[in-house]
């Protein structure tokens, strides 16, 4: 079962390395560029999402009937945008340009996946510090957690922590700074 999800993950990675040059003929004759790509693939997904899931008693949105109409309100902003896109392509491309459209859309899509996703991760998430004992500590918010995620202390007005007990939970109080 887990090999089904490999085989998104490798089609993710091939139209991730391709997109640059497909978008880039595309975009050059002025068919489209990627955050239509992206949009149409956005439109196409959440709408058969929207479908699929109100068929399974899961509705994405509100009740059956109303997830039913809303994928096919998104797959009709798809197609309109699809239809828009081969008005204004060229005889030579239009008969790659659903392909194209899709590697640009879904290359673009692992693009955002690993480089955003992955530095907003990296922004938001807890802080890893160092205090003056050498022990390596995880600031999230005002807490201090050791890193195997035990709370240990909080931080101090002095732009330090305090450590309030030992990663076994008995009681210390040592004001730290950070390195």
């Amino acid at each position: 079962m887990q090999f089904l999800l490999i085989i998104p993950a490798v089609l993710l990675i091939i139209c991730a390395f391709r997109e640059s040059k497909v978008t880039g003929t595309f975009k050059a004759f002025g068919v489209y560029g990627r955050l239509k790509a992206y949009l149409f693939i956005d439109m196409l997904a959440v709408g058969i999402a929207s479908i699929v899931l109100a068929f399974m008693d899961k509705p994405m949105i509100g009740s059956k009937l109303v997830s039913i109409l809303a994928g096919i309100g998104f797959l009709a902003i798809a197609v309109l945008i699809y239809l828009s896109t081969l008005a204004k392509c060229p005889d030579f491309l239009k008969g790659s340009l659903l392909i194209s459209m899709l590697i640009t859309g879904f290359g673009v899509t692992a693009k955002i996946a690993v480089f955003f996703v992955g530095a907003v991760w990296v922004l938001t998430g807890p802080q890893q510090i160092t205090g003056s004992d050498g022990n390596t500590y995880l600031k999230h918010g005002n807490d201090i957690y050791t890193m195997d995620g035990k709370r240990v202390g909080n931080t101090n007005g002095a732009g330090g922590f305090t450590i309030l007990t030992d990663s076994d939970g008995n009681p210390v109080e040592t004001n730290q700074h950070v390195d």
